[in-house]
């Protein structure tokens, strides 16, 4: 029978040789296929890989990718027009045939022993399946080796990313560059960010905040990003390769005293050490010629990808007030790609039109794309989902889009999504009257949270209607878990249907959750639902565990059930937050410290859940940081230290305070927990001395306390839990649940 299969593989091989318009599509197909089939075996294992077979095969007149799925003679057959599309037929086949389940948190792969029947097909609606955030970079990706790298890129191919950054080792080529126009090694630290900062000194935002980067670490990024690129391009993912946008270090008004360039203005509230590096006017010469050196040093060390991007202006303004025609920038910046890659395509992240409306009106927004051919540039529409840019700017004035769900700001925790709307607004405006889009994509500032909208979100560009939302969460549940159980799927349902429905404009990063704010008397929760969905749904994930044994529930039951919790408790803390504030307001002393002691009580049992599994163990995420900087010869505690200040201070004096907040285990209960303590403190002394609090004092103090300090120890945390996640979820639950107002 295995000969027979193989003399059926020969002839399909043939098939697709005489199908392939020349030796290196057909050598390209072959190099698509194994990369598949290497994925394969490292998902599931080599014997399990077995009885699947790929093939490659010349893509459609349309360019849309395409793959179809039969079993025959026991043999999963998947045809595709390239790798990315065989791995998605895989993948399709293995969550809706066989209930299986891969994500960020954890994969069940029980796949049955018999392989179920299936001939299904199915075509991409659009050319380009796009993945990543340029700030990804910082927030999730700073401490990765080549292992988890591996991981990743598995993960977009089963997805169908077929577009997608690869910005590591930049640095590296840009710091040959600096030696070469005779920058000092002083000067190069003082504008390179650390790892943790440096997605933001790409964009001309930040300079030198965050430690310096060492040779080791410049080797290390060097030899990944070639690992990366390597892959992807065997997969058939296009890599995005970064271009000039620009900027300059400091040290360049030393080097080029006659060349005209300008300070940029301050981002956000950094001071001078650490902020605002130079543009370069585009009408000098040296605006291309620079990019012209960076493209070739890009080509000379990863080769081209005919696929660039950059921001000249992420969150910030022309500085140039007689330059006028914003296209002068746009037009620099291609000008510079195109004389080393007469083919490169600009994918433009458009954060730019989100982030101030007021500056980027239709008038400049049309004025700076025109600096660009419409067929050489792709605008990415960054948060489709509840900013969306191309009804305003007219579908980009021709320009081609991708949709984007955008979703995460800062890698923050908390469940939340748009269902109805990424389900409803991907196809409208797919279908629009003269609608230029392209894609669809996913671009979250950090991963590893909500995965359900992701799951969802990914689907988008392989319909092209909606779809019974109600079923695919059921769905969902039995794939994650392993269960065809009612209350899960009910459960889900009522999150799909409440916190995972957000429809509202206001960007969510972390703002929405009180619990992670520094405490003040003005706090408002950002409640977009019914809260009572919620708690239903924690009480049914509980009542699961009443009626399914203890070893039948999988590590993705216990990861949601956490995040259920954590959620609740969440709640609760919004809820008993506002009695605290009119406690005070009424200056009742007893009512007022029964309540504060009740939420630094909930803050006691965030801590005791979150602490249950590593994925929400701050110890866990330190350790994994300590080797990769070990690996790159950099100084361990002060990139553990720079890294707690990512998800905290971000910044040296706070400057973009409780962004990227983590509700993880030891941030609570060292971070969360002192900061609330020592307000409930000076509020206390408030009410008994009939004082008005003082916020800017408290702020100082609190600063100087608990934040800074936290940022800078060096207490080592539990990188393994020591609890049972069930056990202390059912505790807390009989605690708490009957507190809240709303039932």
């Amino acid at each position: 029978m295995r000969n027979i299969i193989l003399f059926l593989f020969s002839i399909v091989s043939l098939l697709c040789w005489n199908s392939c318009s020349s030796f290196e599509e057909f050598t390209e197909h072959k190099i698509q296929k194994n990369a598949v089939d290497g994925l394969i075996k490292r998902l599931i294992g080599e014997e399990k890989s077995k009885l699947f077979n790929i093939t490659i095969h010349k893509q459609n007149v349309a360019k849309k990718d395409t793959f179809s799925v039969n079993k025959i003679q026991n043999i999963i057959q998947i045809s595709a027009t390239s790798g990315v599309a065989a791995a998605y037929g895989f993948h399709y086949y293995l969550k809706n045939y066989c209930k299986a389940h891969v994500s960020w948190d954890y994969d069940q792969l029980k796949i049955p022993t018999i392989l179920p029947d299936v001939d299904v097909g199915l075509i991409s609606m659009d050319k380009f399946r796009y993945y990543q955030n340029v700030v990804v970079y910082s927030y999730s990706y700073a401490w990765w080796t080549w292992e988890r790298w591996e991981r990743e890129i598995d993960w977009m191919a089963l997805n169908g990313m077929n577009l997608a950054l690869a910005f590591t080792g930049q640095e590296t080529i840009w710091l040959n560059i600096y030696k070469q126009m005779n920058m000092t090694q002083n000067e190069i630290n003082e504008h390179f960010s650390g790892s943790w900062f440096l997605a933001w000194n790409r964009m001309g935002n930040l300079r030198g905040w965050g430690g310096n980067l060492t040779k080791k670490w410049h080797e290390n990024s060097l030899d990944l990003q070639r690992k990366i690129l390597k892959r992807m391009r065997s997969l058939g993912i296009i890599p995005i390769l970064p271009a000039f946008c620009g900027h300059l270090p400091r040290a360049f008004e030393r080097l080029y005293p006659h060349v005209r360039m300008t300070k940029l203005l301050p981002w956000v509230h950094f001071e001078d050490e650490y902020c605002c590096p130079f543009l370069l006017d585009p009408k000098e010469k040296l605006f291309r010629e620079l990019g012209e050196k960076f493209m070739f040093e890009l080509k000379k060390q990863f080769g081209l990808t005919h696929y660039y991007n950059c921001d000249t202006f992420n969150e910030m303004i022309n500085p140039f007030e007689d330059v006028k025609n914003l296209s002068t920038f746009s037009s620099a910046v291609f000008d510079a790609m195109v004389k080393v890659d007469e083919n490169a395509t600009w994918i433009l992240q458009g954060w730019l039109f989100v982030d101030n409306e007021t500056y980027w009106t239709r008038e400049r927004a049309q004025n700076y794309l025109s600096g660009v051919p419409n067929d050489r540039m792709i605008v990415l529409d960054l948060q489709s989902e509840t900013a969306p840019q191309y009804l305003r700017l007219n579908s980009y004035f021709g320009k081609p889009f991708i949709w984007c769900m955008l979703h995460n700001f800062g890698g923050n925790l908390g469940m939340h999504g748009s269902f109805d709307i990424v389900n409803e607004r991907v196809i409208e405006a797919r279908n629009a009257p003269n609608s230029t889009m392209i894609g669809t994509g996913i671009t979250p500032e950090g991963i590893n949270q909500n995965y359900v909208i992701y799951d969802f979100m990914t689907e988008s560009s392989w319909r092209n209607s909606t779809i019974d939302t109600d079923e695919w969460v059921e769905k969902y549940s039995e794939r994650r878990y392993v269960l065809n159980n009612n209350n899960l799927k009910f459960a889900w349902k009522l999150l799909k249907n409440s916190v995972y429905n957000y429809k509202l404009p206001e960007r969510l990063h972390g703002s929405g959750y009180i619990v992670c704010r520094r405490p003040s008397l003005r706090l408002k929760p950002l409640i977009w639902y019914n809260v009572s969905d919620v708690l239903n749904a924690w009480d049914l994930f509980l009542n699961t565990s009443n009626v399914v044994k203890y070893e039948e529930l999988n590590d993705n039951y216990l990861y949601d059930l956490i995040d259920v919790t954590r959620q609740a408790l969440q709640l609760l803390f919004d809820q008993t937050y506002l009695t605290l504030m009119d406690n005070y307001s009424k200056r009742d002393i007893n009512l007022f410290e029964d309540t504060a002691r009740q939420l630094l009580e909930i803050l006691v049992d965030f801590e005791r859940i979150l602490s249950t599994n590593s994925k929400f163990m701050l110890g866990a995420w330190l350790n994994s940081i300590e080797v990769s900087a070990m690996n790159s010869s950099l100084d361990v505690q002060s990139s553990i230290n720079y890294a707690k200040n990512q998800i905290t201070l971000w910044g040296p004096k706070g400057e973009i305070l409780d962004y990227a907040t983590r509700q993880w285990s030891g941030v609570v209960i060292d971070y969360y927990y002192p900061r609330w303590a020592l307000f409930f403190h000076y509020l206390s002394i408030s009410i008994r001395t009939k004082t008005k609090f003082n916020k800017k004092k408290f702020n100082d103090i609190v600063f100087e306390a608990v934040e800074d300090p936290f940022c800078k120890s060096n207490k080592t945390y539990p990188v393994k839990p020591e609890s049972d996640t069930l056990s202390i979820a059912k505790i807390i639950h009989v605690k708490w649940r009957n507190l809240f107002k709303i039932i």
